[in-house]
């Protein structure tokens, strides 16, 4: 089994791919362990969820985050924690399959109004 709990209560996922040991993280519920690994699975099985691109954009900024944390300098990573409270509450509210270029234009356009 890929998922247990601790102690602690929280739950456990690890990944593995055959007998190779991939990821492992520690969330609070059963469920979110569950779309992690699915999540994990999918993406290292080379697959595209449709699923995801109905999630909006608010929803998935933390997401984002958590991921840039670990893969910029911290000071990246509180000019990028500011982009939660920044983005327009147009973009926010899109799907991710509904952003294009134009809706990354207008957020820019309506940022730089806001600043100047």
């Amino acid at each position: 089994m890929t998922i247990w709990k601790q102690s602690s209560g929280r739950r456990f996922a690890e990944l593995k791919s055959g007998r190779a040991y991939v990821s492992e993280r520690t969330l609070v519920t059963r469920r979110d362990a569950q779309a992690w690994l699915a999540r994990e699975r999918l993406a290292l099985s080379g697959g595209v969820d449709p699923r995801a691109g109905r999630s909006k954009v608010r929803a998935l900024l933390p997401v984002w985050l958590d991921e840039r944390k670990h893969s910029g300098s911290a000071k990246t990573y509180v000019a990028d924690a500011a982009l939660v409270r920044l983005i327009p509450h147009f973009l926010g509210s899109a799907a991710l399959a509904a952003v294009s270029d134009r809706e990354v234009s207008r957020a820019l356009i309506a940022l730089s109004r806001g600043i100047g």
